[in-house]
């Protein structure tokens, strides 16, 4: 089944090894399931991971860039850690170390994005309390 994105105008994607921008508003048509796709809203930078589950995220997406699975022993064991420091997140990050043993880059993605708003969520209402 094809996929069909819209893009947004000035937005920038990564499909594969090549940066796409668009111009306008356009709607692109891929053909095959196995391409890689990232919006320029999901993507972080090195400076932009300042948790250790930004890191994590980091991590996860040069390898989903990348082709996967070149390091995925070390995220593994970056995801073991993880569970020592973040208990009440266990549960998804045994999540994303099943989607990372599967080569599923982007699911785990998914699920480390999810962590990264819990933890800004939580700081924002620790800020609150203490305030």
């Amino acid at each position: 089944m094809p996929l069909t994105l819209e893009v947004r105008p000035r937005e920038k994607i990564i499909l594969g090894r090549y940066v796409l921008a668009s111009a306008e508003r356009t709607k692109l048509t891929f053909f095959s399931d196995d391409v890689i796709i990232l919006r320029e809203k999901d993507l972080m930078s090195l400076d932009e991971a300042v948790t250790e589950v930004g890191h994590l995220y980091y991590d996860i997406q040069i390898e989903y860039i990348g082709g996967g699975s070149s390091a995925s022993g070390e995220l593994l064991q970056e995801i073991t850690s993880l569970e020592s420091m973040l208990p009440q997140a266990r549960s998804d990050l045994m999540l994303i170390a099943e989607y990372v043993r599967s080569g599923l880059w982007y699911k785990a993605l998914k699920v480390a994005r999810r962590l990264i708003e819990q933890d800004r969520e939580a700081s924002r209402v620790k800020r609150l309390v203490c305030e």
